[in-house]
């Protein structure tokens, strides 16, 4: 393929992240390639790792903008809605609420595995404590707790929706359970909140 200079920088890495996406949500992450994505934009594979060190950055910034827009649903559900004792169902609702909307985003950022010999760059694992940082403010606001039980908390209650909505997203959370989703959060929110108060 003949080289290109048809994009700046900046909408060349634009232009790569959108291509990524398409291949990851539509085909799944094993179908994601140099090759694949290249073909897609219309450039030599080498014109990709000019923009980025490597697949695994792209996949980790297409995550990123993953999790930017859980972020966001997560704080306008919590502005349109009056931040009382119910806050954290707030969150949580709008986790699952996300995550149904946003399967394969979803799938995407939690099957993904970053090579276990690199640390995770420092942009996105900052992503990923601005979100637990809002779970934490929210339960320490709303529910009387300490600051160490609002970050356990935080993490707690994550592991427990994720949980809940893996099955959910693979189909087997109800079949199972016999219950749905819904009901099995506000179970699991109630009965954490009864405790963690005594």
């Amino acid at each position: 393929m003949a080289r290109r200079k048809d994009h700046t920088r900046k909408e060349l890495k634009g232009l790569i992240l959108e291509q990524a996406q398409k291949i990851i949500f539509s085909k799944g992450l094993e179908k994601l390639t140099a090759r694949n994505l290249a073909q897609a934009i219309g450039y030599a594979p080498g014109t990709i790792y000019n923009v980025f060190r490597d697949l695994d950055t792209i996949i980790l910034s297409v995550n990123l903008q993953t999790l930017i827009q859980l972020e966001e649903a997560c704080r306008k559900n919590l502005s349109a809605n009056d931040k009382s004792e119910k806050a954290a169902w707030i969150l949580a609702h709008s986790y699952v609420d996300f995550a149904q909307a946003h399967r394969q985003a979803w799938s995407a950022l939690f099957s993904y595995q970053y090579p276990a010999n690199r640390k995770l760059p420092d942009w996105y694992t900052q992503q990923v404590e601005r979100l637990f940082q809002l779970i934490a403010d929210t339960v320490q606001e709303n529910y009387g707790l300490s600051k160490e039980q609002s970050n356990l908390s935080a993490r707690v209650l994550w592991g427990s929706l994720h949980g809940l909505c893996s099955l959910t997203v693979h189909g087997k959370l109800e079949s199972l359970t016999g219950i749905s989703l819904q009901d099995q959060v506000d179970f699991l929110l109630g009965r954490f909140f009864t405790s963690a108060k005594n």
